[in-house]
């Protein structure tokens, strides 16, 4: 494809640059991934914990029950 080389080349364009992670930085990687993973998983189960205690802690409406009491 030469004539997109060209058309490439008359915007600036001449050359491809590769932005990489070097092998040396893999583990590094790995632990701040990890650590940010426990740390969403550790706040939905703490927001899950507050939801259900909350749940918990109101009554459920039960209308029988009221008319029983009433009788």
């Amino acid at each position: 494809m030469p004539g997109t080389d060209n058309c490439l080349r008359e915007q600036g364009i001449d050359h491809y640059a590769v932005v990489y992670h070097p092998q040396s930085r893999y583990w590094h990687f790995q632990f701040i991934e990890t650590a940010v993973i426990l740390l969403r998983s550790g706040l939905m189960v703490a927001l899950a914990l507050v939801g259900a205690r909350g749940l918990r802690r109101r009554p459920a409406y039960n209308r029988m029950s009221e008319l029983s009491k009433s009788i």
